[in-house]
């Protein structure tokens, strides 16, 4: 392990092999903190779980809240505050394959740089549905063409508008699990 600029350096090996309380992001073989969780960042990570769990069985989906995600051979991991993946694609510790969908919740000292940053590693993994939710604003929006834009609904596959969706649901059901 070494310093560079103020950040923490360390191989893959070394990452994996690390405990880190709390978790954190592992990219370029720096060690991203990760915000601080308030009870809103909470309570929009369990509604957003809650939801696909509850509908698990019918589309054949697994979901994890806080899952540590290899993005890429560089060796870079994302911890995502909730991944949904296809259940056919569930033998991995840590995922390789692009997840269905990653949900990031803003924690309050959380600056928006690194969310840019995760979403275009994610984008780059082949994610098609890249999600981030501000507890303050209540707005779903989807990470599309590099900006985050407002959406109102959760379609998979995203960009198959010939296909019958396996999962398309308005996104205020989520939010109606916080009341």
């Amino acid at each position: 392990m070494q310093l560079r600029n103020g950040s923490l350096l360390m191989s893959e090996e070394e990452f994996l092999q690390t405990s880190f309380d709390p978790e954190v992001d592992f990219v370029n073989g720096e060690i991203w903190e990760r915000g601080m969780g308030s009870k809103d960042h909470a309570s929009w990570q369990l509604a957003i779980a809650m939801w696909f769990q509850n509908h698990s069985r019918e589309w054949g989906i697994k979901v994890y809240p806080e899952l540590t995600i290899k993005v890429n051979k560089d060796g870079d991991y994302l911890i995502a505050d909730v991944a949904v993946l296809d259940k056919s694609d569930d033998s991995e510790k840590y995922p390789t394959k692009p997840p269905i969908a990653v949900f990031e919740v803003r924690s309050p000292d959380q600056a928006m740089d690194k969310h840019y940053k995760k979403f275009k590693l994610y984008a780059e993994m082949g994610v098609e549905n890249i999600w981030f939710v501000d507890p303050e604003d209540e707005i779903f929006k989807r990470w599309m063409n590099d900006e985050l834009q407002p959406h109102l609904a959760f379609r998979y596959p995203a960009f198959d508008n010939n296909k019958q969706p396996r999962i398309l649901f308005q996104l205020h059901k989520i939010k109606d699990l916080l009341q």
